[in-house]
């Protein structure tokens, strides 16, 4: 972890412990008889929190391509890669799929 990470710590602790406590909700819906679409929303929720940390977490292209997700179906959502480049990964019900492969057809 970078310095600057570090440095923030205090100022976000509320957020990462939010996010460190959907863990234990996760490892919940995954081993109850809870609906799995519980974890797409989990993720939602996650994300609502990591952005919090910082500007660097997220921009104008990742909002927009999060938010057309969910405007065509998606739960929720998480981006994969280190800084600079990466992929989402979102959680669509089965019936709702097409819907967002078509909202980001645009994309790779």
């Amino acid at each position: 972890m970078n310095w600057k990470k570090k440095k923030k710590i205090p100022k976000n602790y509320n957020v990462l412990k939010s996010i460190y406590k959907n863990v234990d909700k996760a490892l919940d819906i995954l081993h109850s008889s809870k609906s799995i679409d519980n974890l797409g929303k989990l993720m939602h929720e996650n994300w609502l929190e990591k952005v919090k940390l910082s500007n660097g977490v997220s921009n104008q292209i990742i909002d927009d391509t999060y938010n057309k997700a969910l405007s065509a179906g998606a739960l929720g959502g998480k981006i994969l890669g280190a800084g600079g480049g990466g992929f989402f990964c979102f959680y669509v019900p089965l019936e709702k799929q097409n819907g967002v492969k078509e909202a980001l057809k645009h994309l790779i």
